[in-house]
């Protein structure tokens, strides 16, 4: 049987236009289509392209020297060479990771930097650049303060920017550079910024994953996290999230809905309310993210098939 794939597009047209014209190298057309798109959804056509071409830097490159102060250009060439350098180290923790991923993972980020400066100054306007810097925080030296001053920049411009405010949560918490106490206070501070950001209680779910993951992990503690679990505040919190975003889900289709879909299936299902994981994979469909399920099992997709099948959904969606 030919193996399930997901829809790594989640569903967004202009992200298979945008390989298409990649591959074609109509550099042109590719800013066009890319230049009005909202930047949650640049990032889904960069990583489209990144999974659809064996190597990208090259063609990305090639994008940017077609119009080298084309504020798309440069965002879109800032993230991806970013999002190359991080496909490099992997995502494995630390001790699981080689010296020769490390060292293309450092040498990467290096030669991206000149990328990340050009574009944060062409494109003031744009969340992408300081989310570049983001995900070279190890190699550039970048620690949690500075994480926050990117963080605000990004907020800044664009509030509703759920992919640096996940960023941002994954490495204040303990397993980087800050705590579960840091961690949780700025879940639920940007879940409470309802108006600007309402699929920002995607952060609650997060956190709880977060931490039921570092129980399991870095720990090394079974029963603690699933004391966790059982919790009746924490499924407590879950649900309240959960409540508040859910009416507007269901007029959205966006990255930011199918973001907030994964995470909270995941996090029901963690704590045992199968009625509502179940109906989230439902919805979900073939729109499976890597987070959060590659925290329960690096290959996500399998993770969360498995998951429907347990959950008496048909495996294939």
């Amino acid at each position: 049987m030919k193996r399930f794939e997901a829809d790594i597009t989640l569903g967004l047209p202009e992200a298979t236009k945008s390989f298409a014209l990649f591959k074609a190298k109509k550099w042109d057309e590719l800013a066009s289509l890319l230049e009005p798109l909202h930047p949650e959804q640049q990032i889904l056509c960069c990583d489209t392209i990144c999974q659809k071409s064996f190597d990208a830097a090259p063609g990305i490159k090639a994008f940017h020297q077609s119009a080298p102060n084309n504020p798309t250009a440069n965002v879109v060439t800032a993230y991806t060479l970013s999002r190359l350098a991080m496909d490099a180290r992997g995502g494995a923790r630390a001790q699981d990771t080689s010296n020769k991923q490390y060292e293309n993972y450092y040498q990467r980020f290096y030669e991206t930097r000149e990328f990340i400066d050009h574009a944060t100054e062409v494109a003031p306007n744009s969340p992408l650049p300081a989310y570049a810097l983001i995900l070279g925080c190890e190699p550039y030296g970048i620690g949690l303060q500075d994480v926050f001053e990117l963080h605000r920049q990004m907020h800044t411009v664009c509030p509703d920017f759920l992919t640096g405010s996940i960023a941002l949560l994954t490495l204040a918490c303990e397993k980087w550079f800050g705590s579960h106490d840091i961690m949780f206070e700025i879940a639920r501070d940007l879940a409470a910024q309802t108006e600007d950001f309402p699929f920002g209680v995607t952060l609650i779910a997060a956190a709880h994953i977060e931490r039921w993951l570092h129980y399991a992990a870095f720990e090394n503690n079974q029963y603690a996290a699933d004391a966790y679990l059982k919790s009746p505040a924490v499924r407590e919190e879950l649900e309240a999230a959960f409540a508040q975003a859910m009416p507007l889900s269901q007029e959205v289709d966006s990255w930011q809905n199918t973001c907030f879909y994964n995470h909270f299936a995941m996090a029901f299902y963690l704590v045992n309310d199968a009625p509502k994981a179940a109906g989230l994979l439902k919805l979900i469909q073939n729109r499976i993210t890597i987070r959060p399920w590659c925290y329960y099992n690096a290959d996500h997709v399998k993770c969360a098939l498995d998951i429907r099948q347990q959950l008496g959904l048909k495996r294939r969606p």
